[in-house]
């Protein structure tokens, strides 16, 4: 088969297109970013989402945030939830449209990669608060986005992607270099190129590019990209979700600039199932 070379500037054209920023992610995050802003003027733009409200109300009255049956409008929630975590499951949602967008192969399954992605999700954020990172949400926001460029392979070159992940099948490989030698680019580049096309800050669309490659990452991003770096290969050891064989074993010098120990790996690799699970009930 011939492989399809991708051109980034014609993916910048087709994510436009077909992956606008949706709406209410818009509203949403102009509304976090303004120190002036409060629980009221979130509140606004959920009366005219009603399925959004639904999934706030009952993130903040689930046992998981201590209050069962106790929350009854939507700013009390907001107000309990935060805006960080607001922004969060926003931005999970709109992303979650990716995933669902006919993504099922022999080969590929976008269920499994959404599953893959919130695993790394919460195990970054498992990380951040271990370590004492910066806000745990941003960091499941992280997770959460840091395949999406996979899904942008998978939509708008199916083939040659396809073609990639079959390469992989059965076999010790690093997928960043099968990319990049097949497609001429990579996810993380992609999953940058989303962030940036959303607006999204730009250390996140930072931190996305150097996920495989933290060392690489620009000093102010480094922190993140490390923490990303250890959550997706925790996940991975765990074979939650989109799964490859990888060559083992954590690159010493990221455990050693995130300062996270082997004590720490082996809590989190303890505590993860029961976090997924208790994550993944309220994100159904």
């Amino acid at each position: 088969m011939t492989v399809k070379t991708i051109n980034l500037e014609e993916v910048q054209a087709k994510v436009q297109n077909v992956f606008p920023m949706p709406q209410i992610l818009a509203k949403i995050m102009r509304v976090v970013n303004d120190p002036t802003a409060s629980a009221a003027t979130l509140e606004q733009i959920f009366k005219y989402e009603p399925s959004f409200t639904l999934k706030i109300l009952t993130l903040a009255n689930s046992a998981y945030y201590g209050s069962p049956g106790k929350i009854t409008n939507i700013r009390a929630a907001i107000t309990l939830l935060g805006f960080n975590l607001i922004k969060s499951i926003a931005i999970h949602a709109s992303v979650n449209e990716f995933f669902n967008f006919g993504t099922t192969n022999s080969i590929f399954s976008g269920y499994e990669l959404w599953k893959h992605s919130v695993g790394v999700g919460v195990c970054a954020k498992m990380i951040s608060r271990r370590l004492k990172l910066g806000n745990a949400e941003d960091f499941f926001t992280l997770g959460i986005l840091h395949d999406v460029g996979l899904i942008i392979e998978y939509q708008f070159y199916r083939e040659p992607f396809l073609a990639v992940m079959a390469r992989l099948q059965g076999r010790v490989a690093s997928l960043l270099e099968t990319e990049q030698e097949m497609l001429g680019t990579d996810h993380a580049a992609l999953s940058q190129l989303i962030c940036d096309k959303w607006n999204l800050p730009k250390t996140m669309g930072q931190a996305l590019r150097y996920h495989h490659d933290p060392l690489e990452a620009p000093a102010s991003v480094q922190a993140q990209a490390c923490a990303l770096y250890v959550a997706n290969e925790i996940v991975k050891q765990k074979q939650y979700g989109f799964f490859y064989p990888t060559p083992a074993g954590l690159d010493a010098r990221a455990q050693e600039l995130l300062k996270i120990s082997a004590d720490d790996l082996e809590v989190l690799a303890e505590d993860f199932d029961q976090e997924i699970q208790e994550m993944t009930r309220m994100l159904e």
